[in-house]
């Protein structure tokens, strides 16, 4: 079946597009600007993190904010695994400016909650909790939240 009509001049430029997008090599893999690189170093924390290998996660995420000190979700990995190794006072510095760069994510406020309750102030423990509830409805995190606060208010 031949196509005609004013298709004819489209079908070789979608075969061109499909042949290219399938015989270069991926944008991600070869993309070697600073974020791009910053990236893969989060990436590869979080995998190592994901394997209990904190402290190697935290030299990657190290790695990447040397790259690209704008990039958020580097500081709020890193938080996460200095939370874990309860290493609070660099987690909370973490979490501090992942929101000054991005105010907007509730993991974010959820985890300086965390890190908050783990440090005794129960004031910004709660007033973080409230945060989260402030900018998401998402039960995802609402009911992490919620619970932390009972956590929060009966002194656990």
């Amino acid at each position: 079946m031949r196509i005609t009509g004013p298709y004819n001049a489209v079908i070789p430029l979608l075969s061109a597009a499909v042949f290219l997008a399938i015989a270069a090599p991926s944008e991600c893999s070869t993309d070697q600007t600073p974020r791009a690189q910053a990236l893969r170093h989060h990436n590869t924390g979080v995998e190592l993190a994901r394997h209990g290998r904190l402290d190697e996660a935290i030299a990657e995420y190290d790695a990447g904010i040397a790259l690209d000190p704008s990039i958020s979700s580097l500081y709020y990995a890193r938080a996460k695994a200095y939370t874990e190794l309860r290493q609070f006072q660099p987690a909370l510095a973490d979490l501090n400016k992942a929101l000054e760069l991005e105010s907007d994510k509730p993991q974010y406020y959820y985890e300086r909650a965390v890190v908050y309750h783990a440090l005794g102030d129960r004031a910004r423990a709660e007033a973080d909790v409230h945060s989260v509830l402030a900018v998401t409805s998402d039960p995802d995190y609402v009911y992490p939240a919620m619970n932390l606060l009972n956590r929060i208010v009966g002194g656990d």
